[in-house]
């Protein structure tokens, strides 16, 4: 049986109080938005590191 259901294959989610299932589903976008918001900030900071980088080198006259 999967540990993740109680009784006879239904999820154990939706077995629990409405009030645990708005919780659930509160938690789970709470954690989609910050994998979202993690993801644009680093998409953000490799764009800076990159734009520093090409400064640098512009400014030391450096050609790759």
């Amino acid at each position: 049986m999967d540990p993740r259901t109680l009784l006879g294959g239904i999820p154990a989610v939706a077995q629990a109080p409405v009030s645990v299932r708005k919780n659930v589903m509160k938690d789970a976008r709470k954690r989609a938005l910050a994998a979202a918001v993690a993801e644009a900030l680093g998409t953000e900071i490799a764009g800076v590191a990159a734009m520093i980088v090409t400064a640098s080198l512009e400014k030391r006259k450096i050609n790759l």
